[in-house]
């Protein structure tokens, strides 16, 4: 799944990423962008959501739980106007657990295995985008973490035909010059 690249109309604004989720509720959009921070220390990883939900194994991700909340609704009037303001990627972390990992390591010392069941998912921005998404059937959920968990989480519930990249990749820094020449004769 590749994003299509949007470059606003107006020069100020940078690029971004955008996501076509094909959810229940129709087509909803997510984005990324590139931020001051060190963009090639995030990546983003499109997973497939069945997976996604055993491996974040939150109890509230049941649909049926979940719907009747006040959050549910927030986040439905904001899906609902995403095209025009498409929502940012949740962003996650994954780590081992100390009992997941004895559990694992014991696992692979009698197995040569290791099960997803030792790594914990964690999402530190947008959990109720998340939760929607499951809620409302999409298949696949892009998400963003940092670069050094990527190729994990991808290994973990990842989509074999979309491999992990940055976002430093996916939107390469404009060159200042450009920028300011795009400013001054008012292009986009």
């Amino acid at each position: 799944m590749l994003p299509e690249i949007v470059t606003p109309a107006d020069a100020a604004n940078e690029p971004y990423a955008l996501y076509e989720i094909p959810t229940r509720q129709g087509i909803q959009y997510l984005r990324v962008e590139r931020n001051h921070g060190s963009n090639s220390h995030r990546t983003i990883v499109v997973t497939d959501a069945e997976r996604l939900l055993r491996l974040w194994n939150k109890p509230q991700t049941r649909s049926s739980d979940w719907e009747t909340s006040s959050s549910y609704e927030q986040v439905q009037k904001r899906f609902a106007s995403s095209s025009r303001r498409p929502l940012h990627l949740p962003r996650v972390r994954l780590r081992r657990h100390l009992l997941a990992f004895l559990i694992g390591w014991l696992q692979a010392l009698f197995t040569r295995q290791t099960g997803p069941s030792c790594y914990e998912l964690t999402v530190l921005e947008g959990e109720n985008r998340t939760l929607w998404l499951l809620a409302n059937g999409a298949a696949i959920i892009p998400l963003e973490c940092a670069t050094h968990h990527a190729e994990r989480l991808h290994r973990l519930i990842g989509l074999n035909s979309a491999a992990p990249v940055s976002v430093d990749k996916l939107l390469p820094a404009r060159k200042p010059a450009e920028s300011r020449r795009r400013r001054r004769s008012g292009q986009a």
